[in-house]
Formats: structure tokens, C-alpha cells, sequence
């Protein structure tokens, strides 16, 4: 407890006396360790030398499952409340501060934890686990898996998080050697994916891998889980549950493969002659050795239409004969290149604090190759140069599109994220030649023979 002082041992109002929510959650976990106090705050009556003694936390009765805690209430303080549930083996607390609706509040907070967070204690049954969750329990020690299960408010907010978005940002070696994956929750229909994009960048620039489709996200409705629960002939909690347990299951087991000879495909759209992306491009692929494959492809304007949104069926006919009902050089080229390749590498220059419109086109029209195979085996790169800010806002659409969505692996700081704006320019950076060195010693780590 680091936000609390008790001048009494009363709770009773005193100069210098005041804690918070987060301090009394920390006590009250404390006290359910302790069978003793347990049983007491979970007692509803008890009779003591003839006198009946009832327990005022209505909770006890009211809700199911409810195993304590404290009741509160002075003129300064308002009506306070410490509570407890257990159910399927797992126990919440939840604590508010001058609330008064706390009953009502209580049940629905449990209602929430409960119907959110039991997949993935489920999902980890009989495996050994180590739980953090404090910002500085993050320590330099190598995690071989790690899981972030990050729990939003109404407003898209988690300060816990916050504090170890700040960790991850700051020490760029903090995941180093991990392989990584997230559930995200929240109890609206916005925040959840912006959210797992952000902290997904950050624990990549932390050198941490994640699998392909590494996010489970969970909105306050369950909306996003109903075509799935219907495939499964269960409810969308239980659809929820069911991807949890898989995206654990393939964190836990699946290994990255590795080739003497690795494919790479090289996407651009950009011209060769004012690029500061393939300028940079061209300096790396010096850096890369021979064993390397590469195949590069121009997206330009005029070369390929974008997606307008066919109906599902006939996107997965024309997916199933390998193609896509635009044809034209993603049906021609890149449909065969990809399933070729071991890794993507696409050149990004920043357009707008957007991915440009060739290259959103490409993502869009894998939808039709999506349909029949999924990318678990195949790496994403990617070069971005912004003109002035915003290399992170791009690369973060990147992970939302080919990592968390087409399921391809992101490896450890995928992305190499520059500011340029004339021609040139990129090249001219203070550090570059180091930056560049660095990336593609990466590339060839991701592919080392005799790498575990």
C-alpha cells in the first residue's frame, strides 16, 4: 500500500487520514489470504454470548457468490465499499469511494469481471504461469511467452497500463526474446483495438515477437464474437472463451520457421529516383546476404484496382481458384509471390498519417487469398518514412491490418521507422548506417539455422 497513512486504527475521520481504491483492493486481497479474517468478512449472522450479530454487506445475500468484504461510511467519506465474489475457482474484489449506488454497482462490476476475465484464467488452467501486475514487476529477465490481459474502462482507459506502455517505450530491450500476445477488453464497442495496436507497437519496439493474430478482443456486447458462436453452436461468451483458448494455445506451442534460403517479397509503390523508403530499401538489401531471395513488385498508380467489397461468397470463389474478381497484378503477381514467401517487406512513406492508396489496396485484396490460407509462417517487414512525424501512426496501421487481422508473425522491431522529407534525406540521418545495420542483422536473426 504506497497511498495510504492512518492516524487511527479506526477508519473514523482524522487530520492526515485517507487512502485510495486501489490501496484498499491491495488490502482486502491480503485479507482473503488470511483463513481467519476470510471467514469472518464472508460470515453473513453469527451468534456471540447470546447476542445475534448481522453482517451489514448486503452483497452476502444479494449476490451470488459473494464472499466479503467491508462496509464503510463517515460524512466526509461518504458510503464506501470493499467486496468479493468467487466463481469457477477464480476471486474478484472491487472497491468504490463515496458511491451511493454501490450495491447495484458492485453487482454489475462483478457481472463485467466475471463475464471478461475467466477465459483467460481458463485458458491457463494447468499451465505454470507468472502474473504481473504492476508496471515495475516488468523486470529485464526473458519472458519465452508473454500474455498482456489489459481491462478498459468506459473510457478507454487502463492507468496500470499506462504505466507500462511508459516502461515499454522507454527500455527497448525490456521484451527482448519474447514472443507475445493480448486480450483486450472493455465494456464499450470502441478503444479495445486502438488500444492492442498501441501496445502492440510498444512491446514490438521492446523486442518482443507476436504471433500472427495474436489479439483477442472482447467488446462490452460480445457483438464481434456472433458469426464465430454461431460456427460453434455456442453463445458469444463462450466464443470468446473458445479464441482465447486458442490464441493461448498457439502463443504457447507454435515456433516461427526458419529457411537456409528465405523468399522475400518486396512491395512498394513508390518511384526509385525521389524515394527516401527505397532509398532506404536499397541500402539495407546490401546489408542482407546472398541466401536471400528477393522479389520485388511496384504497386503504381494505374496498377491495380482496390477492393469495393464483394459479397463473401463470391470473394471465397474466386479465392478458392487462387485469384480475385479484379484480376490484374495482385492475381497475376502478388497472389503467387505471397504464397511464395517466407517474409513481406513493404515500403511505406507516410501519406496524410496513412498507409498509402496502393498499399491499402494490397491488404484489402489479400482478403480473397485470406479466405483459403492463413500467414502464420510468414514474416512482415516494413520500411516508413514520415516527412515530419507520424512513423508510429503507420506502423500501427500495419500491425491492425497484417499482424492482428491476416494473421501474418510480426518479428521483433519489424518496423524501421525514419523522418525525411526531400529525396535523400533518409539516407543523410544522424545513426542511419547504425539504425540500418541493426534491421537487417534483425532479418537475418529472424532466419539463423540454428536459431531455437
Amino acid at each position: 500500500m504506497e497511498h495510504s497513512r492512518f492516524p487511527n486504527p479506526s477508519g473514523l475521520n482524522e487530520e492526515g487520514h485517507y487512502s485510495t481504491a486501489a490501496d484498499m483492493a491491495r488490502l482486502a486481497r491480503a485479507v482473503l489470504e488470511h483463513e481467519t479474517l476470510a471467514r469472518i468478512v464472508s460470515t453473513r449472522s453469527v451468534s456471540v454470548a447470546g447476542r445475534s450479530l448481522t453482517n451489514h454487506n448486503k452483497l452476502l445475500w444479494q449476490y451470488e457468490g459473494c464472499t466479503g468484504l467491508k462496509t464503510g461510511y463517515t460524512e466526509a467519506a461518504g458510503r464506501t465499499l470493499v467486496s468479493s465474489a468467487e466463481r469457477d475457482g477464480q476471486t474478484l474484489i472491487a472497491v468504490t469511494l463515496n458511491d451511493r449506488n454501490d450495491w447495484a454497482d458492485h453487482a454489475a462490476l462483478f457481472d463485467y469481471g466475471f463475464a471478461c476475465y475467466p477465459s483467460a484464467m481458463l485458458a491457463l488452467a494447468g499451465r505454470e504461469v507468472q502474473i504481473i501486475r504492476r508496471a515495475e514487476d516488468l523486470d529485464r529477465r526473458r519472458y519465452p511467452r508473454i500474455l498482456f490481459a489489459l481491462p478498459l474502462d468506459e473510457a478507454g482507459q487502463n492507468f496500470e497500463y499506462f504505466r507500462m506502455l511508459a516502461r515499454l517505450r522507454r527500455e527497448t530491450n525490456l521484451l527482448e526474446g519474447c514472443t507475445g500476445g493480448l486480450i483486450v477488453d472493455g465494456p464499450g464497442e470502441l478503444y479495445t483495438k486502438s488500444t492492442a495496436a498501441e501496445l502492440a507497437l510498444a512491446m514490438n519496439q521492446a523486442g518482443c515477437a507476436l504471433v500472427g493474430r495474436p489479439l483477442v478482443e472482447a467488446t462490452g456486447s460480445l457483438a464481434n464474437f456472433r458469426i464465430q458462436a454461431k460456427n460453434l453452436g455456442t453463445d458469444p461468451a463462450g466464443a470468446y472463451q473458445a479464441s482465447v483458448a486458442e490464441t493461448v494455445q498457439r502463443l504457447e506451442h507454435e515456433t516461427f520457421p526458419r529457411h537456409p534460403r528465405p523468399n522475400l517479397v518486396v512491395l512498394h509503390a513508390s518511384s526509385h529516383h525521389t524515394s527516401n523508403t527505397m532509398a532506404l530499401w536499397g541500402e539495407l538489401q546490401k546489408r542482407l546476404s546472398p541466401r536471400w531471395q528477393v522479389e520485388e513488385i511496384g504497386l503504381r498508380n494505374g496498377t491495380l484496382s482496390d477492393c469495393s467489397g464483394c459479397p463473401y461468397t463470391m470473394c471465397l470463389h474466386f479465392g478458392e481458384r487462387g485469384g480475385c474478381f479484379y484480376g490484374g497484378v495482385m492475381s497475376e503477381e502478388v497472389y503467387p509471390a505471397v504464397r511464395r514467401a517466407d517474409a513481406l517487406i513493404l515500403m511505406c512513406p507516410n501519406y496524410n498519417d496513412a498507409l498509402s492508396a496502393n498499399l491499402t489496396a494490397f491488404i484489402n485484396r489479400l482478403t480473397a487469398l485470406f479466405r483459403q490460407t492463413r500467414f502464420y509462417d510468414k514474416a512482415v517487414f516494413a520500411l516508413v518514412v514520415s516527412g515530419y512525424s507520424g512513423s508510429d501512426t503507420v506502423a500501427r496501421q500495419l500491425i491492425s491490418a497484417l499482424n492482428m487481422n491476416k494473421s501474418f508473425y510480426l518479428p521483433p522491431r519489424f518496423a524501421l521507422l525514419e523522418t525525411a522529407n526531400a529525396p535523400g534525406e533518409a539516407l543523410s540521418a544522424p545513426g542511419i548506417q547504425d539504425r540500418l545495420d541493426r534491421f537487417a542483422a534483425g532479418m537475418e536473426g529472424l532466419f539463423a539455422e540454428n536459431k531455437n
